[in-house]
C-alpha cells in the first residue's frame, strides 16, 4: 500500500505511513484507484534543496579561505621584500 501523502510504500496492515505519519485510511480508497494515486504521487523533495544549500555555503567557505590564504602570502613576500631592502 502507498501513502497518499508522500507516496512511500507501506505495508499493508499499517495505519500511519512510515515516512510522513499521514493516517492511512483504507476506507475511503478502493482497488480502482489506488494505482492511479501512486502514479501521481509527488515524492518528497527536500534533501536536493538541503544539499544545494550546503553546497553554496562550502563553495563561499572555500573564497574565503582561498582569499585569507592569499594575503597572508602576499604579507610574507612583502614582509621578506621590506626586510632584505633595509640590509
Amino acid at each position: 500500500m502507498f501513502c497518499r501523502n508522500c507516496g512511500t510504500k507501506n505495508q499493508a496492515v499499517a495505519l500511519f505511513c512510515k515516512n510522513c505519519g499521514h493516517s492511512m485510511d483504507t476506507n475511503n480508497i478502493t482497488a480502482h484507484n489506488t494505482p492511479a494515486s501512486t502514479q501521481n504521487a509527488q515524492p518528497n523533495h527536500k534533501f536536493p534543496l538541503l544539499e544545494s544549500v550546503k553546497r553554496v555555503f562550502f563553495y563561499i567557505g572555500e573564497i574565503i579561505l582561498s582569499l585569507i590564504v592569499s594575503l597572508l602570502v602576499l604579507y610574507a613576500v612583502g614582509w621578506v621584500i621590506v626586510y632584505f631592502a633595509k640590509k
